[in-house]
């Protein structure tokens, strides 16, 4: 087996340099290599024969830089040995690039620059409209060169674009598939004409399996019509959508998309709770990890009368929900009802599940209206057999200009006080688990 440590890969540089000076490793590899794996007839002609031998000889190559992966100085050096050398070492230099303002032009420059073999090193892109915009010419010239060169892209993530005013032409004219390896797809902060349109674009990309739409905008008041002739991938397994608009999530319900094993759904307010409710059961038996967050505790206490449950969802092992409990109305001593919590457990049907974790915007664990008992009898029902860990995750009160004045530490201890007290037969599975982190919202 290969190393990859300095020492080890400077003299496998050397050994590769002087691929053709071996008298005798290389040329037994490549023919063991050939007889192994391009095994042929006694009719196919020595020119095939020939063929194969060279392609495998670069594909042992590329296997050898493969392994060098987290040597920087060793894959520079190998870029400058020959051209043929240079798409497989620089996959690992340049893994990324990200285009701004500031680099746009050059980028541009870079790509059409002749015999330019860029594009087909890198693996993410990243298109921000951050600090300032892009002018809306630079990207018009500049999107359709990235669409036919970056060929192995597999993440795009676009970050504040208005995709109103942009020329699509790009994803439709072409006769070949946009960015034909991509898997990954994230929209953030991005502008849409409408439903139809954010549509159209999610489905230009046939091969994805993550998708995740955060805040993105667009007119909910234009009833669109969205083609029939659009269909989302099918290989989709992991949704992102924040928030969960109830257009998208229908739409999604209407295609093919059985197989999202990993969700998302945030901001889940008292108008948007029937969709998702649809949504959950029309994934069934396919979704593993759920983690949803309701916008405030006014609108939880309907999940129960809209009857959400996760009784459809018979494989799910993770389940996370986050409650935002910090009171913006600077009421420090509002009670806060989690009563739903525990008929809301009761209705899970899968028998694998692993993980329940709570994360809860608050900063008084002695504001919970739950009836814990409640909770601990309904933990200890069959279902949750396999259960093993209960985690109470309390956000860190110093991102709340409120109450930067509590330790939260001390909300740690006291919220340990609370569930070892009130959940004892959980407690003495010992599953309990209670932490305290800064919330990123």
């Amino acid at each position: 087996m290969l190393e990859t440590t300095s020492a080890r890969s400077d003299l496998l540089l050397d050994a590769i340099a002087s691929i053709y000076q071996w008298q005798w490793y290389f040329p037994q590899l490549v023919k063991y290599h050939i007889t192994t794996h391009c095994r042929v007839n006694d009719n196919q002609s020595q020119s095939t024969l020939a063929k194969k031998k060279y392609i495998s000889m670069a594909h042992i190559i590329n296997r050898i830089i493969d392994h060098l992966y987290n040597d920087k100085k060793t894959l520079i050096v190998c870029t400058l040995v020959c051209s043929e050398w240079l798409p497989a070492a620089r996959y690992h230099l340049i893994p990324s690039i990200t285009l701004h303002h500031r680099n746009a032009d050059r980028l541009l420059r870079a790509l059409k620059a002749p015999f330019t073999k860029l594009g087909t090193s890198v693996r993410t892109l990243i298109i921000t409209d951050q600090p300032a915009h892009i002018s809306l010419d630079h990207l018009n010239e500049i999107l359709p060169v990235l669409a036919s060169q970056f060929t192995r892209l597999e993440i795009l993530v676009l970050d504040g674009l208005d995709w109103c005013i942009l020329d699509m032409g790009w994803l439709s004219s072409s006769h070949t598939t946009v960015f034909p390896k991509l898997i990954e797809l994230q929209l953030l902060g991005c502008a849409f004409q409408d439903l139809g349109h954010l549509v159209a674009f999610i489905c230009a990309f046939p091969k994805l399996d993550t998708l995740s739409v955060n805040r993105c905008k667009w007119d909910t008041r234009v009833l669109s019509t969205v083609s029939p002739q659009h269909h989302i991938s099918r290989r989709l397994s992991d949704l992102m959508l924040l928030p969960a608009e109830p257009g998208l999530v229908n739409w999604l319900r209407s295609q093919t998309c059985r197989f999202v094993d990993t969700l998302y759904l945030d901001d889940v307010t008292r108008e948007r709770i029937p969709a998702v409710r649809d949504f959950l059961r029309h994934l069934g038996p396919s979704l593993l990890q759920l983690r949803i967050r309701f916008a405030d505790n006014i609108y939880v206490r309907d999940v129960q009368n809209a009857n959400v449950d996760l009784s459809h969802n018979t494989r799910l092992n993770t389940l996370q929900i986050i409650v935002s409990l910090i009171s913006l109305d600077n009421t420090p001593y509002k009670v806060y009802f989690l009563d739903w919590i525990p008929a809301f457990l009761a209705k899970i049907a899968s028998t694998h599940l692993d993980t329940i974790k709570f994360r809860l915007l608050t900063y008084n664990p002695d504001l919970f209206d739950l009836n814990w008992r409640e909770f601990d009898r309904v933990l200890a029902l069959p279902v949750f057999a396999k259960l093993r860990q209960l985690h109470f995750n309390i956000a860190d009160p110093s991102t709340s200009p409120i109450f930067v004045q509590i330790d939260p530490y001390d909300l740690v201890e006291e919220m340990e006080l609370i569930t070892y007290q009130y959940l004892p037969r959980a407690s003495a599975r010992g599953i309990i688990r209670v932490t305290c982190t800064v919330d990123p919202n």
